[in-house]
């Protein structure tokens, strides 16, 4: 499926408040014979600023990973209990009507909440824009270093694409985060991301992932190319000063190298160089390999192209690591779009 520039309404970003993602339903039933009411919960909804009227987007995933959005009144909202119910009329065969026919309590679906602004745009290196979103709800942000939000990119046909990017820092008091985008190929993010001005409109939904640092380990290990460095250096910034972290990083040249602003008296960082358009970066996998790594029980992360995170876990399995103590994470994959819902087509071995 060939990418398009993302469009999306003007003046705000919609961004994921308490309640924005995921909501799971707990009741069906029927008000009239072509009228289902649908009860969906989530504990953030006790942090959920309603006002009667408002409504709820729910995102209504398609069989080519792509995503259609409706938007649907919410009848009540219940703060004690943590739910809100919305009612779904039952004509025509849309994904909506067919989800709303077929739901069952217990299952999850994305829901798209309050709005905010992006608010600074700058360059962290000349391939990488750093971009600051910002929205009141995201005082009630629940967030764990490692973790990513997802940009929805609408597409004329009124579906959406989307694309994962890890969070680089996030700050509770001024309610902002912030993404790093790698500008490299030409897909709807990186056309978006070249072009994006404060003020710019697009939807986001998280906090997703499950990669975030293991805070028993004795050390950590973080390897990856250039998508690879918002991540590492954002979990790298949060360690007790104490502990020792070690990260091996691909980038094209020296102007790629960002400085590290968090404590580095235990933090060491080895930089590579080998352009973006090369098949392979054994050069990177053979530093991973044969690093003088510290003694006790380490945890490693490696983030990037789907064949060197693939190549990476390899080298560390054969160091005698085994496979728990490794986090493995591919973002992308060279010469071929990510999907609808923005994970790679092919997954790392």
């Amino acid at each position: 499926m060939a990418d398009r520039p993302g469009r999306a309404p003007d003046g705000s970003i919609t961004l994921p408040g308490p309640a924005a993602w995921p909501l799971s339903v707990t009741a069906v039933n029927d008000v009239t014979p072509r009228m289902r009411r649908i009860e969906l919960g989530s504990p953030a909804l006790a942090a959920f600023q309603y006002l009667p009227g408002q409504d709820v987007a729910l995102a209504f995933s398609k069989d080519d990973g792509t995503s259609v959005r409706r938007r649907y009144t919410i009848r009540r909202f219940d703060r004690n209990r943590a739910l809100l119910t919305i009612d779904v009329v039952l004509h025509g065969d849309g994904p909506a009507v067919r989800w709303a026919r077929a739901v069952r309590p217990g299952v999850s679906i994305d829901a798209i909440g309050p709005r905010g602004k992006i608010t600074l745009v700058n360059d962290a290196d000349p391939r990488m824009r750093r971009i600051e979103l910002g929205s009141p709800a995201l005082a009630a942000f629940q967030y764990l270093p490692g973790q990513d939000v997802a940009l929805a990119f609408s597409k004329d046909d009124g579906t959406s694409v989307r694309r994962r990017y890890t969070i680089r820092r996030f700050d509770r008091n001024r309610a902002l985060l912030t993404i790093d985008v790698v500008l490299h190929g030409d897909g709807p993010a990186v056309r978006w991301a070249r072009a994006v001005r404060p003020g710019v409109s697009i939807d986001a939904i998280g906090p997703r992932g499950k990669i975030t640092l293991v805070n028993d380990a004795d050390w950590h290990l973080f390897a990856g190319d250039a998508t690879a460095v918002p991540g590492a250096f954002a979990m790298m910034e949060t360690l007790p000063e104490d502990v020792p972290a070690h990260a091996f990083l691909l980038v094209d040249g020296p102007e790629e190298r960002q400085p590290f602003t968090g404590e580095a008296s235990h933090r060491t960082i080895a930089w590579r160089y080998e352009t973006s358009q090369m098949t392979e970066s054994s050069g990177l996998v053979a530093a991973v390999t044969a690093a003088d790594l510290p003694e006790g029980q380490g945890h490693a992360y490696v983030a990037g192209e789907v064949a060197l995170v693939s190549a990476l876990k390899a080298a560390l399995l054969d160091r005698g690591w085994s496979a728990d103590r490794v986090s493995a994470k591919a973002y992308w994959n060279r010469g071929r779009a990510n999907a609808g819902h923005g994970e790679p087509e092919l997954r790392a071995s």
